[in-house]
């Protein structure tokens, strides 16, 4: 039939972006609470800024097989990198950063910027590319120069929750211990000099 052949492609190719999208969070849950939420979101963004600038070169070569299971194998890349990291961890770290007080409030608020963002992306990227496909490596550089700045904000803002309880790292945010990168817990108290009064 006239016109299968790319069409079973392209479906073929939709399919294994699922399967690699599902297996790999389940796969998250296990990695989680082994190795902490830093260390995944860290690696997940290396994986993701590799796979968008690797597919985004290879959409500037010449149209060949070779370029196109390049394009193919840094999509489910990618799709593996953000299944393992700021996919499932970033609704962690929502749930677990927020004081008592605001938890809900502040919950939904993130969950509507998350959210926003995605909207941002899914009505940026079509004014991007336009009809031109080249301008797709574009939008993949200007998401991999996003996932770079990510990289910084999480090493600066985000604190390593694993092994913690929520009071702990309440409290902890509060009064800013260097331990919120390491999730080894607040450091030991300062023994007072004796006569201190």
């Amino acid at each position: 039939m006239k016109g299968s052949a790319p069409k079973s492609g392209a479906e073929l190719a939709a399919v294994a972006v699922g399967v690699v999208n599902v297996g790999v969070t389940l796969y998250a849950i296990r990695l989680v609470n082994r190795h902490g939420r830093r260390p995944l979101l860290f690696a997940g963004l290396f994986g993701m800024i590799s796979s968008l600038l690797i597919g985004g070169i290879a959409l500037l070569l010449p149209a060949t097989t070779e370029t196109g299971w390049i394009t193919l194998i840094m999509t489910l890349t990618f799709v593996a990198s953000f299944a393992f990291s700021l996919g499932p961890i970033a609704w962690i770290v929502i749930g677990e950063i927020f004081p008592l007080s605001i938890r809900g409030r502040a919950a939904s608020f993130a969950t509507s910027g998350n959210w926003g963002a995605n909207l941002v992306i899914a009505l940026t990227f079509p004014a991007i590319v336009g009809t031109n496909p080249h301008r797709v490596a574009t939008a993949f550089f200007l998401y991999a120069a996003i996932a770079v700045a990510s990289v910084f904000f999480i090493g600066a803002k985000v604190p390593e929750t694993r092994d913690r309880t929520l009071e702990e790292i309440e409290r902890d945010l509060r009064t800013g211990f260097a331990s919120l990168h390491t999730g080894r817990g607040a450091p030991p108290a300062t023994a007072e000099p004796a006569g201190a009064p």
